[in-house]
């Protein structure tokens, strides 16, 4: 049975039945209750375990930091050889101008000389 009303509403004679706590016993608790308790009885290993997660995280961090960089030097590496191929496309293309234009002034020399 329930108790209702205040200690003071009670006289003598009235009988109280106050609960009896067993080892067996289970109680619910909510949420943050059960929360309280564990963070309280595992402190040390959440404590370990929340470490070890923040350095993992940090080595993942430098990890992709060496690997950015690694990739950084490879594409200046590309960009300088493909500058490099380009400039060297550049130059054949003047030189094959100039080897047109070579021909053409000798073609030219070649038909002013013949006709007279």
């Amino acid at each position: 049975k329930h108790i209702f009303g205040y200690l003071n509403e009670f006289g003598p004679g009235t009988k109280f039945i106050l609960p009896v706590i067993k080892e067996t016993r289970h109680f619910l608790l909510d949420a943050e209750v059960a929360t309280i308790f564990y963070q309280t009885k595992y402190y040390y290993q959440i404590l370990e375990q929340s470490l070890r997660k923040s350095f993992l995280l940090i080595e993942e961090e430098l990890q992709k930091e060496a690997l950015n960089k690694k990739q950084a030097k490879v594409r200046g590496k590309a960009k300088a050889r493909a500058a490099s191929a380009k400039a060297r496309a550049v130059a054949a293309k003047a030189k094959a101008a100039k080897a047109k234009a070579a021909i053409r002034e000798r073609n030219f020399t070649e038909k002013v000389t013949k006709t007279p």
